[in-house]
């Protein structure tokens, strides 16, 4: 077949098989105790993805309200980005967002990406929450 024994080299962070590969977890015992690449996503990571997009989307509704009433974005990439309108602001946000929940899902089989989630779950939650206080208080 030619290409030498594929199985030598671990499945990379990006492949042409990262959305259509068959591999979805390790395939020996011992394999499940290293941090590993494998071609699909799980079905609960696919969950931690859609949640911690659904929690940016909550945040940055509630950032251009706060925005629209005298408040300033604490992110500075953010906050230049306003210069160019809340289209760009909107835009630059969900690419960050996306690219940096894209990346951590690909690391699903790494020890500790289950308390990376976790973080950014209770910091989403948080902000939120401190969005939602603001508006009534």
């Amino acid at each position: 077949m030619g290409g030498g024994d594929r199985r030598k080299r671990p499945t990379p962070f990006l492949s042409r098989y990262t959305l259509i590969g068959r591999r979805r977890g390790h395939r020996r015992e011992a394999d499940g105790l290293a941090n590993y690449y494998a071609d699909r996503l799980r079905p609960q990571i696919w969950f931690f993805f859609w949640l911690i997009v659904a929690l940016s989307v909550i945040d940055s509704v509630f950032t251009l309200y706060h925005l629209s009433h005298g408040y300033i974005e604490a992110n500075p990439l953010l906050r230049l980005s306003l210069f160019f309108g809340t289209k760009a602001f909107v835009i630059i946000k969900y690419l960050l967002t996306l690219i940096g929940v894209l990346t951590i899902c690909l690391h699903q089989y790494f020890r500790c990406i289950y308390l990376v989630i976790a973080v950014i779950i209770i910091f989403y939650l948080f902000l939120d929450f401190y969005h939602f206080y603001l508006l009534f208080f």
